[in-house]
């Protein structure tokens, strides 16, 4: 190798082949073995089962219809708080009950969204909430005392002061949330 060729990276590639690691911070032959029969002789051997992403594991129907009958009450109380926090009457059911992959998920969402993480460590995982643009931007324009008649939504993101009214908003559904989960389980609904 030429000393033109090892520079053209912008560094000296033979000198990563030359470099040397003091003595005491290598792991001799004899402690790399000894670690590698430790991990090979442990009496707890993992069982690893493959998980396909693209075709997740199914849930039965009758856990889906238990699912939607939760929600329905969770939309019922929901629908309630936006009433009075808006004025104005707010109907809300639930569409559908079904299991997706998230790529399908993520790739149904209208472009602009609004879209909050929510955490349910009891569960132990994470919840997706969204709204879309088609309710939220009446339900903002209502709370800062405009006319919800009006037929132009726009199609942008949303402003400073948007973004914390539905953060608002959205935070509103956590006790909603967890008083149609408490029937269940006591589970504690936090956005992220």
């Amino acid at each position: 190798m030429t000393s033109s060729s090892s520079t053209q990276y912008g560094f000296d590639t033979q000198a990563i082949s030359t470099l040397q690691v003091p003595a005491g911070d290598r792991i001799g032959g004899d402690e790399a073995r000894t670690l590698y029969s430790i991990g090979r002789r442990s009496a707890v051997q993992p069982t690893i089962r493959p998980y396909d992403f693209k075709r997740p594991e199914r849930i039965s129907q009758d856990q889906l219809r238990s699912l939607k009958s939760l929600h329905e009450s969770f939309a019922r109380n929901y629908g309630g708080q936006l009433t009075g926090m808006s004025r104005m009457i707010v109907d809300m059911e639930i569409e559908a009950a079904e299991q997706i992959s998230y790529a399908e998920y993520i790739s149904s969402l209208g472009n602009p969204t609004c879209f909050a993480t929510v955490l349910a460590p009891e569960l132990g995982g994470r919840l997706l909430l969204e709204m879309s643009r088609e309710v939220y931007y009446p339900l903002i324009e209502r709370l800062l005392g405009g006319d919800v008649n009006g037929p132009i939504i726009p199609n942008r993101a949303l402003t400073t002061i948007e973004t914390r009214l539905a953060k608002s908003v959205l935070h509103r559904a956590m006790q909603p949330l967890h008083d149609a989960w408490s029937g269940i389980r006591s589970v504690n609904f936090t956005i992220d």
